[in-house]
C-alpha cells in the first residue's frame, strides 16, 4: 500500500512540474530577446597584388577573394572566407583556402583598423618540377583598414598571409598578398 501510494504521489508531483514548465512558442520574456544585438553582415570582395612562396615559381601573381562578415558587435566580427591567389609564368602555382575566423576592431569609428585570423582548409598545386600538390588544415592573418565602416557599404584595405599546414619538398605553401575590398 505504502509503495503504490508513493508512486501516485511521484506521479502527481511530476506531472504538475510538466504543465506549469516553460515550452517552446510559450515563452513570453520578452527582455532577453530585447537584449539580443543584430549582427550586421556583409558580403566581401577583395582582389590585390600577391606571391606564392613554398611552390616552385618567383614571379608575383594574383589574389582574389570571396566571403562574409557578420558585425557581432562594435569591436568585433565574425568572418568566412574562400581566399585564391595564382602566379602564372614558366611555371604556373595556385591555392586556395577556406576559413572562418574574426576581426577585431581596434576602434568603433568610421575608419577601423583591425586585425583577424582565421582557420580552415586548403590545397596548393605547381607545376614545377619536384614540387608536389598538398591539401591540408589551413590558417592565416590579416592587418587592415576598414574605411566608411559606419555605412552600410565599407571598403578595406589589407594585408593578408595564409598557409597551409602541410609541407611539400619546398615547405609549407603559403601566400601574401595586399588586397582591396568592398563589403556591401
Amino acid at each position: 500500500m505504502k509503495l503504490g501510494s508513493l508512486f501516485l504521489l511521484s506521479s502527481l508531483l511530476i506531472s504538475s512540474y510538466v504543465q506549469a514548465a516553460e515550452k517552446v512558442g510559450e515563452i513570453f520574456d520578452t527582455d532577453r530577446i530585447q537584449r539580443r544585438i543584430e549582427a550586421r553582415d556583409y558580403s566581401y570582395f577583395a582582389f590585390g597584388p600577391g606571391s606564392l612562396s613554398n611552390l616552385g615559381v618567383d614571379d608575383g601573381g594574383g589574389s582574389l577573394s570571396y566571403g562574409h562578415i557578420w558585425e557581432t558587435t562594435s569591436w568585433a566580427a565574425i568572418t568566412a572566407n574562400l581566399d585564391g591567389a595564382a602566379a602564372f609564368g614558366d611555371t604556373a602555382a595556385s591555392i586556395v583556402t577556406g576559413t572562418l575566423g574574426a576581426n577585431f576592431y581596434l576602434t568603433p569609428t568610421a575608419v577601423s583598423p583591425y586585425l583577424g585570423f582565421g582557420f580552415g582548409y586548403g590545397a596548393a598545386a605547381s607545376s614545377a618540377d619536384g614540387v608536389d600538390s598538398v591539401a591540408s588544415w589551413a590558417g592565416g592573418a590579416s592587418l587592415g583598414v576598414a574605411l566608411f565602416r559606419t555605412s552600410s557599404t565599407q571598403m578595406h584595405i589589407s594585408g593578408r598571409y595564409q598557409t597551409i599546414f602541410k609541407k611539400n619538398d619546398e615547405g609549407q605553401p603559403s601566400q601574401a598578398s595586399l588586397v582591396l575590398g568592398i563589403a556591401f
